[in-house]
């Protein structure tokens, strides 16, 4: 297994990781002259993923909503891959914003574009035994009135 996946890998290709490092979008087009160092440096979205229970303990703690069901769901299509594209789209929904708001306009088709090209080029992020995100149904419910914040 190893000498088939070593063999699928680009010679010439670098992981992605986040963000970070000399490999990532912003750090090469900081050497680029595209991005100051400055906005690669103070660009930091942290990331938490908790696991069900540190989930329901969040929404306790929250206050505003009792959970009437947590459950885990079963993929639609079992063993199922995503694509660089599917990918690059699941980023972009979530990040776009911020990263226009950070870095401005210019630069999401170029990243997005690079991003999809380096996932592709990297195809161990595809592997099945690198998946283990789970998707979960929650059912809340609001215990009180939301009040609005000013």
């Amino acid at each position: 297994m190893a000498d088939e996946e070593s063999a699928i890998l680009p010679a010439k290709s670098y992981p992605m990781n986040s963000g970070d490092g000399p490999h990532s979008y912003a750090q090469n087009s900081w050497h680029q002259g595209t991005i100051s160092e400055e906005k690669v440096h103070s660009f930091n979205v942290p990331k938490f993923y908790p696991s069900m229970k540190e989930l329901g303990e969040i929404i306790d703690r929250n206050g505003y909503f009792s959970i009437e069901r947590m459950d885990t769901l079963i993929p639609p299509i079992p063993n199922s891959l995503p694509s660089a594209q599917t990918v690059t789209l699941t980023f972009r929904v979530i990040m776009e914003q911020l990263i226009k708001k950070h870095f401005g306009n210019e630069i999401v088709e170029e990243l997005f574009a690079r991003f999809t090209k380096k996932l592709a080029e990297n195809p161990v992020i595809f592997y099945e035994k690198n998946h283990t995100n789970i998707d979960l149904f929650i059912l809340l419910k609001r215990k009180r009135k939301f009040t609005k914040l000013m």
